[in-house]
């Protein structure tokens, strides 16, 4: 039987740095599409060398309890949600 998992698609304009690199942590991995892929853990258990940014934990916590995902896609074509805040990018 297939696993099917749900991902919440978050516009990059909750990262305070849409430049910034986020598949450089493990949790964190960018596809060839150039799509970041982010696995909604609900706690942040890692060393201060790979911690959860503080503007995506609470984004991790809302997937896993608000909107049952597992998964958290940063589309730059997203609408932002309105539980979080929004940076402006130029």
């Amino acid at each position: 039987m297939a696993e099917i998992e749900r991902v919440l698609r978050v516009s990059t304009r909750h990262m305070p740095d849409c430049t910034q690199n986020l598949s450089i942590w493990h949790w964190g991995e960018t596809d060839a599409m150039g799509l970041t892929w982010i696995y909604a853990y609900e706690e942040d258990c890692f060393s201060p060398e790979e911690a959860i940014p503080e503007w995506l934990l609470p984004i991790c916590i809302a997937a896993r309890q608000v909107y049952g995902c597992n998964w958290i896609l940063l589309d730059p074509d997203a609408d932002p949600l309105d539980d979080f805040p929004t940076y402006e990018h130029t």
